[in-house]
């Protein structure tokens, strides 16, 4: 019992740190002065808006996707900020299939370590030596049954955490996966069931994405769904990095950002009789289009003409399916929230041929004709 209870240990502490490496990922940006420790906040650089610009940026009222709720003492119409949560309801794994490719596993256990250090990229490294030998001399003195027991176990603790399937749904979706194993990766299981839960994972989180867009084209056709003005600028932004060389920003510093990004910027700016301001969208923490995914433009501008510009900047790597459906819903978005307000993701020279989406020459010929 006890030898067990170790090896219980050591995988949810592998577990534990890859929970922790996505969390980083995922939160990398939520480094506002509100979202901070008090003993931190005063130490945080806070950048409020130009004079120039801030009566006018504060009145805005950015549009966003409004999920309606019925009639109320109030009002005729309700609405509610539209968010995955609503879209994920009626999700089921009953019927889904279980194609996963599992030829492309790493057969060996993997473990996340986190550096502290700002710089550190996080990496995966086998377990080796003695964890290693201590997890298959205990599972190779199990029967089948329980090596099996126990590896599911550890999946449908990591997919539970989905919260958008019950666990019985969770657990026979799990158990016909399993079923579709062949001998060889059964035994490769038992031995390494990491990189298999990381597939499964990827597999329902993918089926619940389709399920999300399914419903959400769904309820635009019916009306459920309407654009709205919503998202205010905040009074004051609180980037991890920033910079100010670049002119016209709207706040006193901005986020720094990439080499592509820095690019279209300058261009940006460098144009004054079209670009009042401009603002680096902080991810995570700014203004999102929120359809069924959601997206955050990496670049806001105002045309002297009072055009808001949603801008999302694409690398030519990154024309994938991902970037298809982001670019679909922005201009989805583009047609309900009014002439004022415009999308465009601009890919560094690639020019897709899905709607939203252009590349770098056709964007700033559009932004000269605005």
């Amino acid at each position: 019992a006890e030898t067990k209870t170790a090896v219980d240990d050591m995988l949810n502490d592998a577990l534990n740190q890859n929970e922790a490496y996505e969390t980083e990922i995922s939160n990398t940006e939520e480094t506002a002065v509100n979202t901070a420790p008090q003993e931190v906040r005063d130490k945080m650089n806070v950048f409020r808006m130009n004079d120039e610009f801030r009566e006018e940026a504060s009145a805005l009222r950015f549009p966003q996707f409004m999920l309606e709720t019925g009639a109320s003492l109030f009002s005729d119409n309700e609405y509610v900020l539209l968010d995955l949560e609503h879209l994920s309801k009626g999700f089921t794994l009953k019927d889904k299939d279980v194609q996963i490719d599992f030829n492309t596993l790493d057969a060996e256990m993997a473990r996340v370590d986190v550096d502290d250090s700002k710089e550190a990229i996080p990496k995966a490294w086998k377990l080796v030596g003695a964890d290693s030998a201590f997890f298959k001399e205990w599972f190779n003195e199990q029967p089948s049954n329980v090596r099996m027991a126990h590896c599911k176990g550890l999946i449908k603790s990591k997919l539970s955490k989905l919260n958008c399937v019950n666990d019985k749904e969770l657990q026979d979706y799990i158990d016909r996966v399993i079923e579709t194993l062949t001998a060889d990766q059964l035994a490769d299981l038992e031995q390494s069931p990491y990189p298999y839960m990381l597939k499964i994972e990827k597999k329902v989180k993918t089926l619940l994405a389709a399920h999300r867009s399914k419903v959400y084209q769904l309820w635009l056709e019916q009306g459920k769904i309407a654009c709205h003005p919503n998202y205010a600028l905040k009074s004051t932004i609180s980037p991890t990095s920033s910079t100010s060389v670049i002119p016209n920003s709207l706040y006193t510093s901005e986020e720094d950002m990439n080499d592509y990004e820095r690019k279209m910027i300058w261009a940006l700016s460098s144009m004054p009789q079209k670009i009042k301001w401009w603002h680096r969208n902080i991810s995570r923490l700014g203004f999102m289009i929120n359809g069924s995914t959601h997206a955050f433009p990496d670049i806001i501008a105002m045309t002297t003409s009072g055009k808001m510009l949603m801008i999302e900047t694409k690398g030519d790597h990154l024309d994938n399916d991902e970037s298809k459906e982001k670019a679909k819903i922005g201009q989805q978005w583009d047609m309900l929230a009014g002439s004022n307000y415009r999308y465009f993701m601009v890919f560094e020279s690639k020019s897709p041929d899905y709607p939203g989406a252009y590349s770098y020459d056709r964007f700033m010929e559009i932004v000269k004709g605005l």
